[in-house]
């Protein structure tokens, strides 16, 4: 089990950049990482299938999610990712963990604010 899962999409790695910046800070700071970057595979019929993340997620003491901003909001893979979750927002078993969120858009104002608040709605 890790103290920290790392969860994003990103389609030109400046999410992923930023995502591995914030891992080595976390893990700088004597903290376990789990990351796992979603990709089109994992997705089947627009289902997230992982369950070994869903795990993972589910035993972590705090979350970073990552997805860069497109259309205002996060990804549709990182979505697919969120939709597969609900069963965490149903029981509340994600309540209380640290959480955080990284987002990058080329917008001057694209609405990487709705993405970040998108991810903290999986949390309450």
């Amino acid at each position: 089990m890790a103290d920290v899962a790392l969860i994003y999409f990103s389609k030109t790695d400046i999410t992923a950049t930023l995502m591995s910046a914030a891992q080595r800070a976390i893990e700088s700071a004597g903290l376990s990482t789990f990351s796992y970057y979603i990709q089109g595979s994992d997705i089947i019929e627009g289902r997230f299938i992982k369950e070994s993340v869903l795990e993972e997620l589910s035993l972590c003491r705090a979350v970073v999610f990552g997805s860069p901003t497109y259309m205002g909001n996060a990804s549709a893979q990182f979505k697919a990712f969120a939709d597969a979750t609900s069963v965490f927002w149903t029981n509340q078993s994600l309540s209380g963990k640290l959480a955080a969120g990284i987002t990058s858009g080329t917008g001057l104002n694209g609405d990487q604010t709705n993405t970040l608040q998108y991810f903290f709605t999986l949390f309450v």
